[in-house]
């Protein structure tokens, strides 16, 4: 009786410890979801943060751009539509201002800070009360229809003090960031040390029989980790890319200095479409060749913007290198080709073209991986205008779907190589130009683009002009339907 009894309290004994070491696991797994969880809560709410302080300074480059425009033109339909867009874009600025300082719950945006943060904002550099009154300021200028004052009070100096301190924001931004997530990881670990600490005591001491469980328990566990430290790796890379990739993708409407000379100008226009951020280009000299090259990421947007960044970087190593006779395009592509199909997921994929123009800009080789055909626009002494396209159908960049990759962009990349005809334009643009659709849902489509060159001579407009004329155009077919694709597209005229 007495050894019954001494075994129904070792019995009691062993239930009572297996319960609380159960309860302990349990405790210490469902913190470690938690945290997990949280981890991917932080990382989503620091790349909303991080995409709105790239973003607030987009907008204070467009709003800058469009100010000069209206200056200089008249009161027309046309300057009406530009200054719809202007008080579109301070409301924008505004409300990026207000969600960044005070965080947009409704969004799901969590307000970011430190004490460098909260100096930056409202200290001696007082970057909160700047932009707000950079804001205010254009938009009374923006109802008096008068910008004379606007300009003066900021000239080239205080607007590059601006944008400087509107950069320096999203490298904060980006550094608390990488601090804030390495704190969580750091947490992780320690909670996953206890967790093993707790297995092995149930393994040795108490679950011996049950050791093949835990030990699937164990596995499953270092499975976690090892996908957590992949996420900050892919996250890290994402940041160090970033603020270089910035150089490349924000929007500029404006002359290009580094590609223009006497007889070639050109200019761009991009607009991200809201949650995209998928197009990217840029201009990129070897000596004394200048090369231009437009892509489109297709994928989750993380990744996209990583692609991207990822690929811009490479360029701009290789245009360090200054010679371009070392460098194979082809072999380039290639490359591009294996290091996306290696660092992306299996549905992500890029278009590219590139331009490479000679010494004198009159001959340009054209390489394409899957992406629209540029339009080739030549104006003659008599008032003809004849356009053509760059054709070449290389396929696609990264992963190919053979039940949606279009057949006709499946052959092997190759050079093709144009005449750059003195009085003509080259048109590069992104499928977001013309796949933007009405409120019918009718695209504005490559038919309606060309119709556009076909009923404007260009010959004596600048550049520059053309880029608003096309914007006024495109925005007019979307009317007020928000754009779902990213818009980008590249002006380049020679003249005599």
């Amino acid at each position: 009786m007495s050894s019954q009894k001494h075994s129904v309290k070792s019995k009691k004994k062993i239930l009572i410890v297996s319960f609380i070491a159960l309860l302990v696991l349990a405790i210490l797994s469902l913190f470690f979801k938690y945290t997990l969880e949280n981890f991917i809560r932080e990382q989503t709410n620091f790349s909303k943060v991080i995409n709105i302080a790239g973003k607030q300074r987009m907008l204070s480059q467009r709003v800058m751009l469009l100010i000069q425009s209206m200056n200089m033109q008249k009161q027309n339909d046309g300057y009406q539509i530009i200054r719809s867009d202007l008080l579109n874009c301070l409301q924008l600025m505004k409300k990026s201002i207000q969600d960044l300082t005070n965080g947009n719950t409704l969004e799901g945006i969590a307000k970011i800070t430190n004490s460098e943060i909260e100096r930056n904002y409202y200290g001696k550099t007082n970057l909160y009360q700047r932009t707000i009154d950079f804001i205010e300021f254009a938009e009374t200028s923006a109802n008096n229809y008068n910008f004379t004052d606007f300009l003066f009070e900021y000239n080239i100096y205080k607007v590059n003090s601006l944008l400087n301190d509107l950069d320096k924001m999203v490298t904060l931004y980006i550094n608390e960031s990488n601090t804030q997530l390495n704190k969580i990881i750091a947490f992780n670990y320690l909670i996953f040390y206890s967790i093993i600490f707790v297995i092995f005591f149930e393994f040795f001491i108490i679950f011996k029989p049950l050791s093949a469980k835990i030990y699937n328990k164990f596995k499953e566990l270092e499975i976690q980790i090892y996908n957590l430290k992949n996420d900050k790796s892919t996250l890290e890379i994402e940041t160090r890319s970033a603020q270089r990739a910035l150089g490349n993708i924000v929007p500029r409407v404006e002359y290009i200095d580094q590609f223009n000379t006497e007889s070639v100008q050109l200019a761009s226009y991009y607009q991200s479409a809201k949650g995209k951020g998928d197009d990217w280009w840029g201009i990129y000299e070897f000596d004394k060749t200048k090369i231009v090259l437009l892509g489109d990421v297709s994928g989750h947007e993380a990744g996209s913007a990583l692609i991207a960044a990822a690929v811009s970087n490479y360029f701009e190593e290789l245009s360090n290198q200054k010679s371009i006779d070392t460098h194979d395009f082809l072999d380039i592509f290639k490359f591009l080709n294996e290091f996306i199909q290696k660092i992306g997921n299996p549905k992500m994929s890029m278009s590219m073209e590139v331009l490479i123009f000679n010494e004198n800009l009159d001959r340009v080789k054209f390489i394409n991986a899957a992406h629209s055909f540029p339009y080739h626009i030549h104006y003659k002494d008599n008032g003809e205008i004849k356009i053509t396209r760059f054709k070449s159908r290389g396929h696609i960049i990264g992963y190919k779907n053979p039940l949606t990759t279009n057949p006709e962009f499946d052959e092997e990349l190759k050079v093709v190589e144009y005449e750059f005809k003195e009085n003509s334009m080259i048109c590069l643009f992104s499928n977001g130009l013309t796949g933007n659709t009405d409120k019918e849902e009718q695209d504005f489509g490559e038919k309606n683009l060309k119709k556009f060159f076909e009923k404007n001579n260009f010959k004596n407009t600048s550049v520059i002009k053309v880029v608003d004329k096309l914007i006024d155009e495109a925005y007019s077919f979307y009317e007020e339907n928000p754009i779902t694709d990213d818009i980008t597209f590249i002006l380049m005229k020679r003249v005599n």
